[in-house]
């Protein structure tokens, strides 16, 4: 899943949108996860396929009331999930990576 709110988001509230993709997860298997945010719309890859998009955020990533940022997990307020899994690479670029990008390395 990937979520986030923007300050042009659809809501009057800063609730974040989230991503889902279809892909079914088999234990045991790794799997290439790409989300990027062009400041108009939201779009998962699963192993280098779009699985999911949304238009319904835009402009400026809002950042969170703490200050700190959940990767691998969920944290809101006093709720807190962990990743069943691992993660064994984690980039963060200072641009939307291309879709023909993504294809290259997954």
């Amino acid at each position: 899943a990937f979520a986030l709110s923007s300050d042009e988001g659809a809501t009057d509230s800063p609730r974040p949108t989230y991503l889902v993709g279809n892909s079914e997860i088999e234990p045991g298997r790794w799997y290439y996860v790409v989300c990027t945010f062009d400041g108009l719309v939201m779009r998962l890859f699963v192993n280098g396929k779009l699985e999911a998009e949304s238009g319904e955020e835009s402009g400026q990533v809002l950042g969170t009331s703490t200050g700190e940022w959940a990767i691998g997990s969920w944290v809101d307020g006093d709720e807190s999930t962990l990743l069943r899994g691992g993660l064994i690479e984690l980039k963060i670029w200072d641009r939307v990576v291309s879709p023909q990008e993504i294809m290259l390395v997954s």
